[in-house]
């Protein structure tokens, strides 16, 4: 049955993290809080095993969903290269920030976050720059911010970036595709973070703040799922793409604040 359910969480984050340029953290953080629960999985750091199991298997279909977008040629290396840097400075801040946060905090800031980014992508209000993606010193303060933010909730930070680079006259798609490759250098730096900075802790099959199962199975499935993802999202309207993102976001998040 664990195998069975780690599995369905591996398709929905790989279908999710190439159609939207996300992590899949969004998706797997509240299933496997509720998987866990149902399988009497306990542990006093529940939030942190969590985050941590589900950074390490987002590293798998990131990095597959990347590659697709990259096949593709939908990826901006120009915005790419001046964000990039703040990227993985900021995921390391944010997940050494995140590791002294009650767990039960956590859960509650991460709901609300996606509760409110949710609602903006389903106002259809978008404001964009006269400029293109801003170099230097300007990147790589947005870089590191986002990502610390997204180190703190174990995301990979598309749901921040692909706004931001849309704003910034990048076409949605676009957008996507470049998100997902910063979705993927965060979740790495966020992974390694979690793994050699974690403490041991309860339960069974674990490494510091590793579910090994779960990391195992999830991690495999999202492989196959997200290049489909990717697929239709060069297939879907873009109209549609958005609307589905932010009804996503407020179920995830809904589900965390209740």
């Amino acid at each position: 049955m664990s195998i069975l359910i780690f599995c369905s969480i591996g398709a929905i984050a790989g279908l999710l993290a190439g159609l939207f340029g996300i992590g899949g953290g969004l998706v797997t953080i509240p299933l496997l809080i509720y998987a866990f629960g149902y399988l009497n999985i306990h542990s006093e750091s529940l939030m942190h095993l969590v985050i941590g199991t589900s950074l390490c298997a987002m590293v798998f279909n990131t990095a597959s969903s990347s590659i697709s977008h990259i096949r593709k040629k939908a990826v901006s290396f120009y915005a790419l290269k001046y964000v990039l840097p703040g990227v993985i400075i900021g995921a390391f801040i944010g997940v050494n920030v995140a590791k002294h946060i009650p767990s039960f905090t956590l859960e509650k800031v991460f709901g609300s976050f996606e509760c409110l980014v949710g609602l903006y992508y389903l106002s259809g209000f978008h404001i964009e720059s006269k400029s293109h993606m801003p170099n230097g010193i300007v990147s790589l303060i947005i870089g590191t911010f986002f990502s610390c933010i997204a180190g703190i909730m174990g995301i990979g930070g598309g749901m921040f970036f692909v706004p931001i680079f849309h704003y910034y006259k990048l076409p949605f798609k676009n957008s996507i595709a470049t998100g997902s490759v910063l979705s993927f250098s965060i979740t790495l730096t966020a992974a390694l973070t979690y793994l050699f900075s974690g403490i041991q802790i309860k339960p069974h099959i674990s490494f510091a703040y590793l579910y090994v199962p779960a990391f195992l199975t999830v991690g495999i499935t999202t492989v196959f799922f997200a290049p489909v993802g990717a697929h239709l999202a060069h297939l879907i309207n873009t109209k549609y793409l958005k609307r589905a993102f932010g009804i996503l976001l407020i179920v995830a998040g809904l589900s965390l604040i209740s």
